[in-house]
């Protein structure tokens, strides 16, 4: 029997446009509870506008690559809603150069935004869950995390390691009842690493990430697919 998501709880991180919104908006749609987050305020509060959700919506403005921050994240969560059964670590940021022409800063900001602050927020995650019986994290991927290109490769880096830490910690939660999976997406169109969405006429839609993410939560409780790859109709990585 499919899992159910009504009732349910969901952290959903990069919430404040793009992919993240269109996951918040299906979960919204499938009856969960969904704490939004982001570091950009002014996108939170259109996003709680635009959804008009009332209390199954919570907009937490929340830097994930800070752990102390990331901690008071789950226990605002917990307050407002009590069990949280479901992560989506959607946050991502990028830059596409050659790597002599890659920033230092810039690099700094993909691993701790794309791969650090995602350890952070399953390291809070598995120990909320473990106390509550088990739940399900989604990390956002991409498919340049699988198969590298030129002018990508911190980016590709940071991907690269988020495909490692959620399988490692598939193994690790399968006892405690944490199911972790992956979804990969290529070209999306959003605005993303200084492209913008109209710039992507072949990219994946957002609401197909999202409706992915959902098939991912919506799973039969006999099998689980650990990694779903998303590659636009016709294109390439």
């Amino acid at each position: 029997m499919a899992r159910r998501i009504a009732g349910q709880t969901a952290i959903v991180t990069g919430a404040g446009q793009g992919i993240g919104r269109e996951i918040v908006r299906t979960l919204l749609e499938a009856g969960a509870q969904v704490v939004a987050v982001a570091r950009n305020e002014v996108g939170l509060e259109r996003l709680q506008e635009e959804m008009q959700a009332g209390r199954r919506l919570l907009a937490v403005a929340c830097d994930i690559r800070d752990p102390l921050e990331v901690e008071r994240l789950f226990e605002v969560a917990a307050e407002r809603y009590g069990r949280i059964e479901i992560v989506v670590n959607n946050a991502g940021v990028g830059l596409f150069a050659g790597i002599e022409e890659t920033p230092v800063a810039c690099v700094d900001e993909m691993i701790d935004t794309n791969l650090k602050a995602v350890i952070f927020m399953c390291q809070v995650a598995f120990a909320h869950m473990k106390r509550n019986g088990g739940g399900q994290i989604v990390n956002v991927s991409a498919v340049l995390g699988q198969e590298a290109l030129p002018h990508s490769a911190a980016f590709s880096a940071s991907k690269w390691g988020v495909n490692g830490l959620s399988e490692a910690l598939r193994q690790e939660g399968r006892r405690y009842g944490i199911r972790v999976a992956v979804v990969a997406p290529g070209e999306t169109q959003t605005d993303f690493a200084g492209t913008p969405a109209y710039n992507k006429p072949h990219g994946l839609k957002p609401e197909t990430v999202a409706d992915s993410v959902r098939y991912l939560l919506m799973q039969e409780s006999d099998v689980q697919t650990a990694h779903l790859v998303l590659r636009p109709d016709g294109a390439g990585a």
